[in-house]
């Protein structure tokens, strides 16, 4: 792996911590604000635009990882061979799907280029909907890297879960 990818990498697990920690921070001021009768809706609409964020970054970190749910007692049995097909065939089902997410997305984001959030009016829609563009973005690179890695004949177990046969 180059070192462009692997600080992209980086950068991407960060991000996802800081704003699961945002998450946690937003959630926690909102019980305490209650708690004191003080109203701040703005901590629930910034808690829900991270857990979109959360959402779709997580995807992509799972995809990457291949940590997605996976039932593989048939496919383990499978040879190599078919296995690698199918694991091509797979792959270009998710990734034509992804590109439909990314094209929604954006359309997404022509409709509502002046929509705002209703306690944050500086806050335009189109910034919690980036969250689906990019997980889009990045899940069809991890998706292509994978049909890539199966047509050059590595990585036959791209079908099963996680770790141990990346």
């Amino acid at each position: 792996m180059n070192a462009p990818v692997r600080i992209l990498e980086k950068l991407l697990d960060g991000l996802t911590v800081l704003i699961l920690i945002l998450l946690v921070v937003l959630v926690a001021l909102q019980v305490v604000f209650r708690f004191i009768g003080f109203a701040a809706p703005w901590t629930e609409e910034m808690a829900r635009f991270a857990f979109v964020y959360i959402t779709f970054l997580g995807a992509v970190l799972a995809l990457k990882e291949r940590s997605h749910i996976v039932i593989d007692v048939l496919v383990d049995r499978l040879p190599s061979t078919v296995r690698r097909t199918m694991g091509i065939v797979f792959g270009t089902v998710v990734a034509a799907f992804l590109l439909l997410v990314i094209w929604g997305s954006v359309i997404t984001f022509k409709v509502n280029a002046q929509v705002t959030a209703a306690s944050l009016p500086w806050f335009k829609m189109t910034y919690a909907y980036f969250a689906v563009l990019l997980g889009g973005i990045l899940m069809l690179g991890y998706t292509i890297r994978d049909i890539v890695r199966l047509g050059r004949g590595k990585n036959h177990n791209t079908l099963s879960s996680g770790g141990e046969n990346r």
